[in-house]
């Protein structure tokens, strides 16, 4: 973070908010990497800030190409990285990490808090099933 801003040769506004948004980007990075509480916010400010790069310079492209008068060809356009990279990242920002509910782990589940069954205790399902004979498992049919 220190080394970006002497490389500034002025400090024009576009300049300032480039510089601005690297040092966000890679501070969400770090607090992503540091804290695990954090992560995942600190990801979805980082997959945010990339697609607004990519729709800015999607944008851009749009503008000069109609103000020119110059055809978009090729396969490394802005365009093209916005939907390759910048889709995907706003999808991210916006629902961040999903899972089935099956395979889904949570803290209780590292602390060892949900472990019921090894405890010798019952659970809210096994004494449902226990209560109502004709979901009882173990119950010959």
């Amino acid at each position: 973070m220190l080394a970006l801003p002497p490389l500034v040769p002025a400090w024009t506004p576009p300049a300032t908010m480039t510089v601005l948004t690297l040092e966000v980007l890679c501070l969400a990075v770090i607090v992503a990497l540091w804290s695990r509480r954090l992560m995942e916010p600190a990801l979805r400010t980082a997959a945010g800030i990339v697609f607004a790069i990519f729709l800015l310079a999607a944008i851009d492209q749009l503008r000069a190409a109609i103000t020119n008068a110059t055809p978009i060809v090729g396969g490394r356009t802005p365009i093209v990285g916005l939907f390759v990279i910048g889709v995907p990242c706003a999808v991210f920002a916006l629902r961040g990490f999903r899972s089935n509910d099956e395979d889904a782990i949570d803290e209780s589940d590292l602390n060892g808090e949900d472990l019921d069954e090894f405890d010798g205790e019952e659970s809210a399902e096994e004494s449902d099933l226990k209560d109502d004979p004709a979901r009882d498992p173990s119950r010959p049919r």
